[in-house]
């Protein structure tokens, strides 16, 4: 009775076969193999597989535990139902058919294409030459099918990503969309907040690791907390798909054989308005991404400066940085304070606060203007200063009052003003009283509602103290600084009277601070 060969079976099925390979199911290969051994005089010892794997990629799970039991034996043979099952990359499958095996001394057998690697004869024609040639070709023709009909879903439109972007989930009616996700969401809009407060991206990613948010390699692996990156937090700032417009095509394989991905070019992202939900506004999307184009310094407070980005020389157009000089902290040229000796540029330092200072004047200026139509600061200071009179007035008056009462009880002691006399006198001052309070009340009132109306709100806002990076980033496009300390300021709006031109730089004064 001949004796059985010993072999191993391997079985593979990529989900680029597709349904033209029905054929090729893992079930169907078993079933082949085995009817073949039975008939061939082989014993199978053992079965690999390898389901939903390319044939263009060697390091699959169920190839790598085969090739690892060949070497050690005592099994040195192994078949596959087709030269396409071990692989379709044109190169590797020559160099294990030519090199790897022989090298180990390993029996390979592709029944359907009559391939024995014991039958071949060194120096003869091998068909499976040209058979693996084929498979490489049918791998690199299937990959580009497939490649094609995904770029073309993804300028539809349709979000085709393993999992959603950080913020959002995918609509359970339509698993193309993509929908705000009720607990991420909010942590998106916050870190665009802080950016446009002037944190950093480096700032932002410590704050919310130290709070325990967790992260988005954390949350994708269900783990708490996390650590936060500051490329994580600057990917959440650039990426369009934030203001609304979905975006793909942010990684590539660099080929069908090679299945590594490399970073695209943004220029090259397929980018399609409108599709979803918006986290934030265009405007803020936009501005966030000239903050992180800009480079911040932080005057030596560890936090970053209201003029961030926005003070320039007027000589050489370098930035204006902190320098801390005894009690306050002065705006000086970057080129000039890089390298003083070499006569770059000037100083052209003035200090942040007289900066800040005349900056809020001025831009409390053109907010009355905007909302009052009068000429700067006439409405309002008239308003303002009638009313002060007429609470001083009344506040006066029951003063006066209060004099008079006291003196009528005086009076009384002094027996110039009866018993019936002082009643009178008292109940006539205490109506004149309540009517004097009244009349405060309602003075403090007008007051109030005026400091409280979208003016007073606007004169608060745009105090010295209240200005932020984030409000004078969104109202001052560039603040220009000369040697003689004469500031030019280019609002973000046009001035309502001085500045005739959109976008004309408006001179707030010379020698202003």
């Amino acid at each position: 009775m001949t004796k059985e060969i010993l072999a191993y079976s391997y079985l593979r099925l990529s989900a680029a076969d597709g349904r033209e390979e029905e054929s090729h199911s893992i079930a169907n290969q078993r079933e082949f193999l085995r009817q073949w051994a039975r008939r061939s005089g082989f014993a199978l010892q053992a079965e690999f597989v390898d389901d939903g794997h390319t044939g263009t990629d060697f390091e699959r799970p169920a190839f790598q535990a085969l090739m690892e039991a060949l070497r050690k034996g005592p099994v040195r043979c192994f078949v596959t139902v087709d030269l396409s099952r071990l692989g379709r990359n044109y190169l590797e499958v020559g160099r294990l058919q030519e090199e790897v095996f022989p090298a180990l001394g390993i029996r390979y057998i592709a029944v359907n294409d009559d391939y024995d690697s014991a039958r071949q004869v060194c120096g003869g024609l091998d068909p499976a030459v040209f058979k693996n040639l084929i498979n490489d070709l049918y791998a690199k023709d299937a990959s580009q099918k497939a490649l094609r009909a995904k770029r073309t879903l993804q300028r539809q439109g349709k979000y085709l990503g393993g999992s959603p972007p950080y913020g959002y989930r995918l609509d359970a009616a339509d698993r193309y969309r993509l929908l705000p996700d009720g607990e991420t969401a909010p942590v998106v809009r916050r870190i665009y907040e802080d950016c446009l407060a002037g944190q950093s991206c480096a700032a932002i990613a410590r704050a919310l690791t130290g709070e325990g948010v967790p992260s988005p390699s954390a949350r994708k692996a269900g783990r708490p907390g996390g650590r936060w990156s500051s490329s994580t937090v600057r990917r959440i700032l650039t990426l369009p798909t934030y203001r609304g417009d979905l975006t793909q095509h942010l990684r590539e394989m660099v080929s069908y054989k090679v299945h590594k991905s490399r970073l695209v070019c943004p220029e090259d992202w397929i980018v399609v308005e409108n599709t979803h939900p918006a986290l934030v506004s265009r405007e803020d999307f936009a501005r966030a991404g000239q903050l992180l184009g800009q480079r911040q310094y932080t005057g030596g407070r560890r936090k970053a400066h209201p003029l961030t980005g926005l003070v320039f020389c007027a000589d050489c157009g370098s930035p204006l940085y902190a320098r801390q000089m005894g009690g306050a902290v002065y705006l000086v040229c970057h080129r000039y304070a890089s390298r003083p000796s070499a006569h770059l540029c000037t100083a052209h330092y003035l200090r942040e606060d007289a900066l800040l200072g005349a900056l809020a004047e001025r831009l409390q200026v053109l907010a009355r203007q905007a909302l009052g139509g009068q000429p700067p600061g006439a409405a309002s200071a008239g308003r303002g200063e009638e009313e002060s009179r007429e609470e001083t007035q009344w506040q006066d008056r029951l003063a006066q009052m209060e004099e008079i009462r006291f003196s009528a009880y005086r009076d009384k002691v002094a027996g110039i003003l009866t018993p019936e006399e002082l009643e009178k006198l008292l109940v006539t001052l205490r109506r004149e009283q309540a009517q004097a309070r009244a009349a405060l009340e309602g003075a403090r009132e007008r007051r109030q509602r005026r400091e409280e109306s979208g003016q007073g709100q606007l004169e608060k806002l745009l105090s010295p103290e209240r200005l932020n990076r984030a409000l004078l980033s969104r109202l001052v496009r560039r603040i220009t600084v000369g040697e003689g300390r004469q500031v030019w300021v280019e609002f973000a709006f046009r001035s309502p009277v001085e500045v005739e031109e959109p976008g004309k730089a408006e001179k707030t004064g010379q020698n202003m601070v």
